[in-house]
């Protein structure tokens, strides 16, 4: 062959895998078994290497064109939901679906945008047969599906047990189907567990394994984008980045978390990350987080104050610079009046005002012995405390867990985790109690130190859950 044939026969063929993307795709074996299997199903495993939301697309899109090669389907036209977590989620896994839909196959009319996928406002994919994919979200709860009748639903990340009971219910008139792609973190999922359990939903489950990484066609291991092998020495390396307790989870697919002591500790040191000399380059800005617990937690009470520098990284990634400056830390028996004197202490003598802080977000209010401990109870006193109308604090002490779903709290811990990692959080020597608190926290809801992380969390929610801010260029605490 000429090296002109060659390159002739080379464009084609890169020409027909753009134009049928999944017609050139070179599974996995745990994708393969499960793209076989029929009726409901479900593909649990970790995080990107396995491909889980590839298969589910490839699922859908074989279902609205009729032409998935395993088994038969119904003659299209079909109805689609797909489910995702939130808003980012469904925008990226709309991306995905994009990437791999047949050239010339959707309606004239159907628009794809990178930044908002299908549409700003109730998305929708539109085939030219008449085939149709909607995008709802976990977030948006089970009112957003109500009503719909559809031929076959996939859920892309654990949702809700309300949302997935809608789901069923979207289904039934067709004799529809209920699919699923997931790791189990970011969302409950003791439902999902329990419906494997009792056979309800048939499962492939794919742990981070060499066996598990070979493409069918071949026999050989998958390569990364950059050549790396994903070979023994590659899984070792995934091991070692992840978090002891919950490595299983994110790389395994496993349904549990493994406690394993203290959950900073593989990247925390006071060497690297206390320090009261550490500045900030550029433009900052100053954030509140505070938690309120009940009266006997022994520093239930927790205000953290932190300045950030917003950031991009490499390859336009959010990346800000971090440094917890200082916090205030009382009984769960303390009442809000002695709260709001500690804060505002607090301020003063890192040279602020109220107005200064750019956010402060706050957690649920609890019930105290005497009195409720919440946003609203908070603002009153410090509206005292600083001689002002309780309507000019300003900012507001907005609520921290507003328009979260259920995985906010593994996503900002893993924020964190990966911010101390990066050497990019550092922590003032004053902020002993939080010092103590990153070295024994174990991850688990009734250790004495949830409190003072969770108010570090909340105090960078904008940061962990980022909403189209401007970023500056890359510079590091030193």
């Amino acid at each position: 062959m000429t090296a002109e044939r060659l390159r002739v026969n080379l464009a084609e063929y890169a020409r027909r895998r753009r134009e049928r993307p999944l017609d050139y795709m070179r599974w996995l074996v745990p994708q393969d078994k499960w793209l076989r299997m029929t009726g409901d199903k479900l593909y649990r495993a970790g995080n990107q290497a396995l491909g889980k939301s590839t298969a589910g697309l490839a699922e859908v899109i074989w279902a609205c064109l009729g032409t998935h090669p395993h088994y038969p389907t119904k003659t299209p036209p079909v109805q689609v939901i797909v489910c995702s977590l939130n808003q980012s989620q469904s925008i990226s896994i709309q991306g995905k679906c994009h990437d791999l839909i047949p050239a010339g196959v959707l309606a004239d009319d159907c628009e794809y945008n990178a930044k908002t996928g299908y549409g700003a406002n109730r998305p929708l994919t539109r085939f030219a047969n008449g085939s149709t994919i909607r995008w709802v979200t976990d977030d948006q709860g089970p009112r957003s599906v109500a009503g719909a009748t559809v031929d076959l639903v996939l859920v892309d990340e654990p949702c809700s047990p309300e949302m997935m009971r809608e789901l069923r219910k979207r289904v039934l008139v067709k004799a529809g189907r209920i699919v699923m792609t997931l790791t189990p973190i970011n969302g409950p999922v003791e439902h999902i567990q329990a419906a494997v359990e009792a056979g309800h939903m048939p499962e492939v489950h794919a742990p981070l394994t060499v066996d598990n990484l070979v493409h069918v066609d071949t026999g050989e291991l998958r390569t990364l984008e950059d050549g790396t092998l994903c070979d023994d020495e590659w899984i070792a390396r995934m091991w070692a980045k992840e978090p002891a307790s919950w490595a299983g989870i994110t790389l395994d697919g496993l349904w549990e978390m493994r406690p394993q002591g203290a959950w900073f500790a593989p990247i925390w040191s006071v060497a690297s990350h206390v320090s009261d000399s550490a500045m900030l380059d550029g433009e900052s800005y100053w954030h509140l987080g505070i938690d309120y617990a009940s009266a006997d937690r022994p520093q239930g009470l927790v205000a953290v104050l932190v300045r950030v520098e917003p950031t991009r990284g490499d390859a336009g990634r959010q990346s800000e610079s971090i440094i917890v400056e200082d916090l205030v830390s009382l009984p769960g028996s303390a009442t809000v009046t002695m709260f709001a004197a500690e804060i505002v202490r607090m301020l003063k003598r890192n040279g602020l005002q109220w107005r200064n802080l750019r956010t402060v977000y706050g957690d649920n209010p609890v019930q105290g012995r005497h009195e409720y401990k919440g946003n609203y109870d908070l603002t009153r006193r410090l509206a005292l405390e600083l001689q002002v109308a309780q309507t000019g604090i300003s900012p507001r002490i907005l609520g921290a867990k507003e328009r979260m779903s259920g995985g906010s709290r593994d996503t900002g811990c893993r924020y964190l985790y990966e911010a101390m990692a990066s050497q990019r959080l550092v922590v003032r020597s004053r902020c002993k109690v939080l010092i103590e608190a990153i070295e024994s926290w174990d991850y688990t809801a009734q250790h004495p130190a949830k409190d003072r992380i969770d108010a570090l969390r909340y105090a960078l929610k904008d940061y962990i859950f980022p909403s189209g801010r401007q970023f500056a260029s890359v510079t590091r605490v030193r």
